[in-house]
């Protein structure tokens, strides 16, 4: 087992990359790259895919998926999920401490968080009681987390850390299937689970893990020498980077000058995909990020995490049935209506806002639709396409029944295609996948 350190620019993804093209040009798949986040397998991917090199996606993939593959039968509890059983165990435990705050959202929702980052260090209830400290609320939130660790073993579900460790003992006992050759990149620190299962893959394969020289990775580096890893130290190759400190008036004027930039390293030669941007906050530089960028004829795609119920497909469909159930409340209908695909810059909805707000309060599809212009328009067959829901609201029906109807919804959401170089993340797509998805594990 190696262990490759070294400072940025070193060199060290290099070589794994380097080692990883000469087994493909060998017609080695008995060989995985492994790294922590999809952006970084995604990225890697697309950059050996340029060179011609043809090759299964999954030889590159992150550590989870890599592990997801061999405990596909213990299933992770979804965070969701995750909640509500805080939330329930919470009111079971009863504690005094907890009884102000115990029915107010964000309180679950932070001992969830708590919870989590708990069991991703590899620590569970039993494990946090043998060193708990003498803290005030200690005890009450070991009461809490030992409850929902009897519940996700009633339901039959795992926390993350847990998943690890069964796929650590499963390694360790029955191999790695075919796979002789792993290396792992672009971690900076790895908790106990994950050590159990690089410990255990190096029982059966020839592990390299490359490692840099932060502070959060001296610990990993110290384990992973005792676990018996040979280290080769790789001296700092690239040279120091041209700093310029730009000041600007505003948020405004400072993107502008952001790609200006950009597009002058472009007319250099330097292609697009190796230039990135990294902002101070999302909420106030991304929005005007997409229109500067966009104005100015660039190609980007932004890797921000977006929660499922704020995408505008989520929205979309959601809001249609919040919008029903509401009695088509011409409000709330409205903004369903200005989130349908290739409706959100019309001027005939622009037109149709207007003539809307001047009439609310209101209710029902009929008043809107005579609002909506041309009778055989494109937006009156909107409408008449969520009037199709109302004979919804006779059924009953079981929740797998209901499920299978929710999922019919996706196909009134045809999004536009994107225009060349502008892309979206996630896609819509990926999003009406989700989309199913949930609608399943709520019927389950």
């Amino acid at each position: 087992m190696r262990l490759i350190t070294g400072p940025a620019g070193s060199g060290k993804t290099a070589y794994l990359l380097d080692r990883f093209r000469e087994a493909l040009r060998a017609k080695n798949e008995g060989v995985r790259l492994l790294v922590p986040t999809a952006t970084m397998a995604q990225h890697l991917q697309n950059l050996v895919a340029r060179e011609g090199l043809v090759f299964r996606s999954g030889l590159i993939q992150t550590l989870s998926a890599f592990v997801e593959s061999r405990v596909s039968d213990f299933p992770e509890v979804p965070d969701p999920v995750l909640y509500l059983v805080v939330e329930q165990a919470v009111a079971n435990v009863n504690r005094p401490e907890f009884r102000r705050v115990a029915r107010l959202p964000g309180f679950c929702a932070s001992v969830a968080r708590t919870i989590l980052e708990f069991s991703s260090a590899g620590c569970d209830s039993a494990r946090l009681a043998a060193s708990l400290p003498d803290a005030p609320l200690a005890a009450a939130f070991l009461a809490v987390f030992e409850e929902v660790d009897r519940e996700l073993d009633r339901r039959g579900l795992l926390l993350r850390s847990k998943r690890l460790e069964c796929a650590a003992a499963r390694i360790h006992a029955e191999g790695t299937h075919g796979i002789h050759t792993i290396w792992l990149d672009g971690f900076h620190a790895l908790p106990d689970p994950e050590l159990a299962v690089i410990r255990a893959l190096g029982q059966h394969t020839e592990v390299t893990l490359a490692l840099s020289e932060s502070d959060t990775a001296q610990s990993a580096r110290e384990r992973l020498l005792a676990m018996g890893f040979r280290e080769e130290r790789f001296a700092k190759r690239r040279g120091a980077p041209a700093i310029a400190l730009v000041r600007a008036a505003g948020i405004e004027r400072e993107l502008e000058e952001i790609a200006r930039r950009i597009l002058e390293q472009a007319d250099a030669g330097r292609p697009f995909r190796e230039m990135g941007i990294i902002v101070r906050a999302a909420e106030s530089y991304v929005p005007l990020l997409r229109a500067t960028l966009e104005r100015f004829g660039i190609p980007a795609r932004f890797y921000f995490d977006l929660k499922a119920d704020e995408h505008p497909v989520t929205r979309f469909l959601a809001g249609a049935i919040d919008a029903l159930l509401g009695g088509w409340d011409h409000a709330a209908t409205l903004r369903v209506l200005r989130l349908a695909p290739r409706f959100a810059d019309s001027r005939s909805m622009d037109r149709f806002d207007f003539a809307v707000r001047e009439q609310i309060p209101n209710t029902g599809l009929g008043s809107l639709k005579a609002l909506a212009g041309e009778p055989d328009g494109p937006l009156a067959r909107l409408i008449d396409s969520l009037g199709a829901l109302e004979e919804w609201r006779s059924f009953e029906l079981t929740a797998a029944d209901w499920a299978a109807r929710f999922r019919t919804l996706r196909n009134w959401y045809r999004a536009a295609r994107p225009e060349v170089g502008a892309e979206v993340w996630p896609s819509p797509a990926k999003l009406l996948d989700l989309w199913d998805e949930i609608v399943e594990e709520a019927a389950g």
